[in-house]
């Protein structure tokens, strides 16, 4: 028996792919393909997929539905172009609303960290940040909310040491008037 016979009936089949349906991972139409380049942008963003994978995948989803012979238009490559751009736009898009986030946080925490009498606890300081992460739609992990108000607390300190006086120079000791 050769790979491309199929097997005998008598034989029972695994039960490898219960669950998996021929449409399953298919792109069949131009709303399918939009969708999914949409959900890819934010992995992409965040790091977690390489945007050459993302791409592969629109490759690959809109190929698996032109061999199974339900994809509906007859040219998947244009399809393929149109989804990447599609990728592309909805990445800047992102990449927009996180620098918006990390923009937003930066001027709400900022009076927080300023105060001196009486210090706010930092545990308020990341709750502050944290909420309004939250308030956007997560946009940013916890790791980058951390490294956003690592940045403030620099920040803060080169303002705090630029606006001390400087130390006057020490008198040297002369001895004898020399």
């Amino acid at each position: 028996m050769s790979l491309s016979e199929p097997p005998p009936e008598t034989e029972p089949q695994p039960a490898l792919f219960e669950d998996w349906q021929p449409q399953s991972g298919c792109v069949r139409s131009q709303d399918d393909a939009i969708k999914l380049a949409v959900s890819l942008a934010r992995p992409v963003v965040r790091s977690l997929l390489p945007v050459d994978q993302a791409y592969a995948t629109i490759a690959a989803a809109v190929g698996r539905g032109w061999r199974l012979g339900i994809l509906e238009t007859p040219e998947p490559e244009g399809l393929i172009e149109v989804a990447s751009h599609i990728l592309n736009l909805n990445i800047e898009i992102e990449e927009d609303k996180r620098d918006a986030v990390m923009l937003e946080i930066g001027r709400c925490v900022r009076p927080l960290i300023d105060k001196q009498n009486p210090p706010v606890p930092r545990g308020v300081i990341r709750a502050a940040a944290h909420d309004i992460n939250g308030e956007r739609g997560f946009l940013l992990t916890e790791a980058e909310v951390e490294q956003v108000l690592i940045r403030q607390l620099q920040l803060w300190r080169q303002r705090v040491l630029a606006s001390q006086p400087a130390e006057p120079p020490a008198r040297s000791r002369r001895r004898y008037g020399r």
